[in-house]
């Protein structure tokens, strides 16, 4: 092969490496808005309050939602793209973990945005079906809130000049507020449970262990305590034996102990 065959390959290689990087680049079109502790704890709160007192029926094994930064970096990242779809992106494994819900508003950003979404999210709980598990309409953002098991979440907001809402349709100076959970929720097969209710939830742990379980872990208490018990009570005898015996007093109060043994009477004169 000559050089100029070697070149030409090598330039032709750089430049589809180059076309792929290319088409796996979106261009970002928006400006993230800088979240501050209290946005954090806003989210936080308003996840966690909404999802403990506002199911129907009652919820009762919630589980608190904690602050996830990388979920909210990638949040931040997917916000600026001002693009409003659900789609699996094959760049990165988060899509195939985490859940997620958007929020699109015509209105300016502002410290109740984070309440807002939320509520926005739990009103399409009325699509929502808990004894099957299903949705007559699209209610996946509500279900992923409400996801008993979710743990974990990272929210952002970016203002958008104009965000795509599908093919040939877009929506002028809107904010994109976008939330990732950890972990995922299932698919809704029609037998998924979103949480637990009424009786069916545990009040500890102890609860969920079966009648043999518990038999076993009361015999083990059980003789526990026995073993304890017998071990103090050795300890007891055992300190009353070493303990000195007391000499009795004499009714003319004269007489003396002399090492536990009682005195001996003097001599008589001759």
């Amino acid at each position: 092969m000559t050089n100029s065959c070697r070149r030409i390959i090598i330039i032709l290689t750089f430049c589809i490496r180059l076309l792929q990087i290319m088409g796996q680049m979106e261009v970002e079109k928006g400006k993230s808005i800088d979240f501050t502790e209290k946005d954090r704890e806003a989210a936080i709160y308003s996840h966690n309050k909404f999802r403990s007192q506002n199911m129907t029926p009652p919820a009762c094994n919630i589980k608190d939602i904690t602050w996830d930064e990388d979920l909210a970096k990638y949040a931040a990242n997917y916000s600026r793209n001002c693009i409003y779809k659900y789609k699996e992106d094959t760049r990165t494994d988060l899509w195939t973990e985490a859940g997620q819900s958007f929020l699109l508003a015509s209105a300016a950003w502002s410290d109740d945005f984070h309440y807002s979404a939320v509520m926005n999210f739990l009103n399409e709980r009325s699509f929502f079906t808990y004894e099957n598990g299903t949705c007559s309409e699209f209610c996946m953002r509500f279900a992923q809130m409400a996801y008993s098991e979710t743990t974990r979440i990272g929210c952002a907001a970016s203002e958008c000049p104009e965000v795509v809402t599908g093919p040939d349709e877009v929506v002028d100076n809107a904010t994109l507020y976008v939330c990732f959970y950890l972990p995922k929720i299932p698919e809704l097969d029609g037998s998924f449970q979103l949480y637990k209710t009424g009786s069916d939830c545990p009040t500890s742990v102890f609860d969920e262990w079966s009648t043999l379980e518990r038999a076993i872990a009361g015999a083990c208490a059980g003789a526990a305590m026995l073993g304890l018990m017998g071990t103090i009570l050795k300890m007891v005898l055992s300190s009353c034996k070493k303990s000195p015996v007391q000499p009795s007093s004499s009714s003319d109060g004269n007489a003396e102990a002399t090492n536990g043994k009682a005195p001996t009477s003097p001599p008589e004169e001759a």
